[in-house]
């Protein structure tokens, strides 16, 4: 708790100029980080030569005060210090400038609903009385925030900014003046518990965003898509038409949208009255190397339907109005869900088989084949579906060995007349079909060691690998299941 002297000058026959001049040599001189001019004589409050008593002070204290007080993300993110905003937090101030112009104890009254406001009590908006007809000189006061470790000025600002959204609980204490007009924090005249409640820089932004696929395919680079992903830029451009960014704010999801921004819709703030220059944000998309533009959105595009975690970071600026990155003054985790746009492709089913007596492997589309083996012939068992193949597309062709009982599968219409005129082998004709190149590979793999069931087909690459590490050698894609 800091104690700030009053001025006894302070009265109805003096100007407010003087007044100022003295309340700023005490405030500088006991160390409290706010500007003298910041409290102008609208901030003040009228000057009263009536008599105020200590049950005035108390009845008004209940009557005036708010339970529960919001204060919005925009009037946090402009208050500046040394300012107003913070005068009368954590510290002892004369209780006439409670309900000055752009200080935070302002919002407390109740007269605040429909009064004027003005970031920075810029617009010297006349000040709210925490009572009426109040003596001058007499009281002192302080809100004593709970969480903040008596924190004041810039340091309370940085404090308040990288905790977000939260409600704090604070208590409101009026002290009387001693005979010197100075604060005497031992003469408590009244308090009130109250409760603060403040909106985070980031409250606007969704923990989950879906970016759907048609908006990934269409994006360009250079393009607005990925402005603000892995690169920082001035965070009131966070919701710009087209951009990546605008998809996480929750005002987004009734707004309109344009890929690559060509309609150039009206950008959503990520705060309502938010000071243009003042901040800067990225969003960093972990596993995307910090890529950027073209880059961005290649590794995006072959990535697929992927979900990434993300790091809304927001900075505050410097001196000369950049980035200052090593000041962190809000971060938010998110979730981005991006998908990947896939044509509709019709599909069945392809069954497996294992014979334990040869040890084949036996696949068909034919649910009936599949049935009857399992049913009818006690060395086949089921092992259900294996994968999806494409009702159309490259003919995968069966042939069957009447030798050694085998199948083997194949897109190569030359293996197969091969096997068929120079090795004996039958064609059973077209098996099933391939997704061309852009599905799953299905692998397959060679046995030299065994007579029966020599060929295997499987989708993993990790059991085609483990089957080449005890002798199967591998063949390759053989074609391609639906993804």
């Amino acid at each position: 708790m800091k104690i700030k002297n009053s001025f006894r000058t302070w009265k109805s026959g003096k100007t407010w100029l003087y007044s100022s001049l003295i309340l700023g040599g005490l405030l500088l001189s006991s160390g409290l980080s706010i500007n003298p001019a910041k409290v102008s004589a609208e901030t003040m409050g009228t000057k009263s030569s009536q008599m105020t008593s200590a049950t005035d002070i108390t009845m008004g204290l209940q009557a005036n005060l708010k339970a529960t007080t919001t204060i919005s993300a925009a009037q946090l993110a402009n208050a500046q210090a040394p300012g107003p905003f913070t005068a009368g937090v954590n510290q002892v101030i004369p209780f006439e400038a409670f309900g000055g112009d752009g200080m935070l104890t302002r919002l407390l009254l109740n007269s605040s609903n429909n009064a004027a406001w003005s970031d920075n009590g810029t617009a010297k908006n006349p000040a709210l009385p925490p009572i009426l007809d109040l003596e001058s000189g007499k009281y002192f006061y302080e809100v004593d925030l709970a969480g903040t470790n008596g924190a004041t000025g810039q340091n309370l600002l940085d404090l308040l900014r990288a905790n977000g959204s939260k409600n704090y609980e604070a208590t409101v204490k009026v002290y009387a003046a001693d005979s010197s007009g100075k604060a005497d924090t031992s003469k408590v005249v009244a308090t009130k518990m109250i409760q603060v409640d403040l909106t985070g820089l980031t409250d606007n932004i969704k923990n989950t965003t879906t970016v759907s696929a048609a908006k990934l395919a269409n994006a360009q680079a250079p393009g607005p898509f990925t402005a603000g992903v892995n690169q920082v830029i001035p965070f009131e451009a966070f919701g710009g038409d087209g951009m990546l960014t605008r998809l996480l704010l929750n005002s987004s999801n009734n707004a309109a949208w344009s890929d690559n921004g060509t309609a150039t819709n009206p950008a959503l703030p990520p705060i309502s009255g938010l000071e243009s220059g003042k901040y800067f944000y990225e969003v960093d998309l972990a596993g995307t190397n910090g890529a950027t533009g073209q880059n961005l959105l290649d590794l995006l595009r072959a990535n697929g339907s992927k979900n990434y975690e993300a790091t809304v970071k927001v900075y505050a600026a410097d001196s000369s109005g950049k980035a200052d990155t090593s000041k962190v003054v809000a971060t938010k985790m998110i979730q981005v869900n991006l998908t990947k746009e896939q044509n509709t492709v019709a599909s069945q089913e392809v069954y497996r088989l294992y014979n334990k007596m040869s040890g084949e492997h036996l696949y068909t589309t034919s649910a009936y084949e599949y049935n009857t083996l399992t049913m009818t012939n006690s060395s086949w068992s089921g092992e259900k579906v294996a994968w999806k193949a494409p009702k159309t597309g490259n003919n995968v062709y069966r042939v069957y060995n009447p030798n050694s009982g085998e199948h083997l599968y194949t897109e190569s219409s030359f293996e197969v007349n091969s096997l068929v005129k120079q090795n004996g082998w039958k064609s059973e004709g077209v098996a099933f079909h391939s997704d061309s190149n852009s599905g799953t590979p299905v692998y397959r793999l060679y046995n030299p060691n065994s007579k029966l069931g020599a060929h295997f087909l499987t989708m993993s690459s990790y059991e085609r690998d483990s089957l080449v590490k005890v002798g199967w050698k591998s063949e390759g894609i053989a074609f391609y299941a639906i993804k």
